[in-house]
């Protein structure tokens, strides 16, 4: 598998949504470090079990919950959103992350 998570996905998505945004700060990320969440993420998806969730019509979608280290020293549980599209089965692209 190739997992992928883009910047905009951290910067323009995570680190700025309200809920999500707000979140991610008080554990010490933050624009100025936004590849140590990119970094997280990714090690999370290589170190722990990928669940399906459902097909859909362009591709799947599946789970991944992981715990990681964060800036500020604490470690925090995650549960990732992935999808593989049809076309790409063997690409995984990074969809949202949440608090598990």
């Amino acid at each position: 598998m190739i997992f992928v998570v883009p910047e905009p996905k951290i910067i323009s998505y995570l680190l700025v949504d309200p809920g999500k945004g707000a979140f991610f700060r008080r554990f010490g990320y933050d624009h100025s470090n936004w590849s140590r969440l990119q970094a997280d993420l990714l090690w999370i998806a290589h170190h722990h079990p990928v669940t399906l969730i459902r097909e859909v019509s362009f591709g799947r979608k599946y789970r991944i919950i992981g715990n990681i280290t964060a800036p500020n020293g604490r470690v925090i549980r995650l549960i990732t959103g992935w999808m593989s599209p049809t076309d790409e089965p063997e690409l995984m692209r990074f969809i949202t992350a949440y608090p598990a």
